[in-house]
């Protein structure tokens, strides 16, 4: 079970390993947003050049990985897809294609914690605090959603 302390620091190192994770991790249509999301709050810290480049590295590093997993997801995916159309499902094939889908998502989560520890270690005990300080704040704002309004993009219109 984790302690209140390590899920602080956790909460306080996952902001900065969104800007390690960059692009990798963002859909296609994410594009430069994400990767400025990162910068964002390392202007907020107040990273040094030399952090802001080995936090670029530690995102460079696992990029490839990252996208690969994802390919490899999406492929896997239009397998579960295609085994649907059938008129009969095998479902022993099903059960394998999710397994393996199971185990690239808990490969990509490994390279993220990975990278978190590695970002983690680049920054001062002050940048983290302020980390998790920005952490918590998040989600206290308008409510859920676009602007406040629900699920977004019209859904969700009660319950």
């Amino acid at each position: 079970m984790m302690t209140a302390m390590s899920k602080w620091m956790m909460s306080a190192v996952f902001g900065l390993s969104m800007f390690a994770a960059g692009s990798a991790d963002a859909a296609p249509a994410g594009g430069p947003r994400h990767e400025a999301r990162g910068e964002r709050v390392c202007e907020k810290i107040g990273c040094t050049d030399a952090q802001k480049a080995e936090l670029a590295s530690i995102r460079e590093a696992v990029k490839p990985k990252i996208k690969a997993e994802r390919e490899a997801i999406r492929g896997l995916k239009k397998q579960i897809a295609a085994e649907y159309r059938k008129d009969r499902l095998d479902e022993a094939r099903l059960r394998d294609l999710y397994k393996q889908l199971d185990a690239r998502k808990a490969t990509i989560e490994g390279y993220r914690r990975a990278m978190r520890a590695q970002v983690h270690a680049v920054l001062t005990p002050a940048q983290r605090a302020a980390v998790a300080e920005l952490k918590e704040r998040k989600g206290h704002g308008k409510g859920k959603g676009r602007n406040g309004r629900g699920k977004g993009k019209g859904r969700g219109q009660g319950v």
